[in-house]
């Protein structure tokens, strides 16, 4: 049987996607678990800054299902080892993450693992899985005293995708430059590691369009 991609998505625009989301959860004809559905950009704020704690205190308050209300949309968090095993095993054909918010990485990436799902995704990975195959070790001799390691275990889904956002971030900023203004002068912040105390003002730029690598350039950096 040939490997069919996956459908194309819709219109991944901003505005489209905004307004195709109030739609769909207008016609939702189940309620929403319960949780924070209020529009507060506070909350969005702080799942960028202080994501653990917030599904934390929701964790508390709520349970393991919750809902909060991120910018325009409804987010439903499932939480704990039985919500991973529902979502990622025993019920994964009922989830989908393609027409979902990894759609904005296929204007970027196109049909990568991050942004495919389905049978193409299974049998994308399938096809890939010998290269990430390990051999396990051969058995020690009966005079070694060293216990055989378990063979090890990869999850190819899980590093493509970490190649995938390298290759995005390094795509992204090869085409801008980075200046700090020649009279900042940080000031320490005493942790660990050092870091400045009030952040680092850092002026983004594009490069000149002659400047900029092609994608092919930038992969084989």
């Amino acid at each position: 049987m040939a490997l069919v991609g996956p459908p194309p998505v819709l219109d991944s625009g901003l505005l489209s996607v905004l307004l195709r989301d109030i739609r769909d959860e207008r016609a939702a004809n189940v309620a929403f678990p319960p949780g924070e559905t209020s529009f507060s950009l506070a909350r969005t704020r702080r799942v960028e800054t202080e994501p653990l704690e917030l599904l934390l205190e929701c964790y508390e308050r709520f349970g393991p299902i919750f809902t909060l209300r991120l910018l325009h949309g409804n987010v439903v968090f499932m939480l704990g080892p039985a919500a991973n095993h529902y979502l990622l095993v025993s019920n994964a054909s009922n989830f989908t993450w393609r027409e979902g918010h990894f759609r904005d990485l296929i204007a970027l990436m196109g049909d990568g693992l991050l942004t495919i799902d389905g049978e193409f995704h299974r049998r994308s990975r399938l096809i890939m899985l010998p290269a990430f195959h390990r051999e396990t070790s051969p058995r020690p001799s009966r005079r070694s005293a060293r216990r055989p390691a378990p063979p090890s275990r990869t999850c190819i889904g899980m590093r493509f995708g970490q190649l995938e956002v390298r290759a995005i971030a390094t795509l992204i900023l090869s085409r801008v430059t980075l200046s700090v203004p020649e009279d900042f002068r940080p000031q320490i912040h005493q942790m660990p590691t050092i870091s400045p105390k009030d952040g680092l003002p850092v002026s983004v730029r594009p490069r000149p369009a002659a400047a900029q690598p092609t994608v092919a350039e930038t992969l084989s950096l």
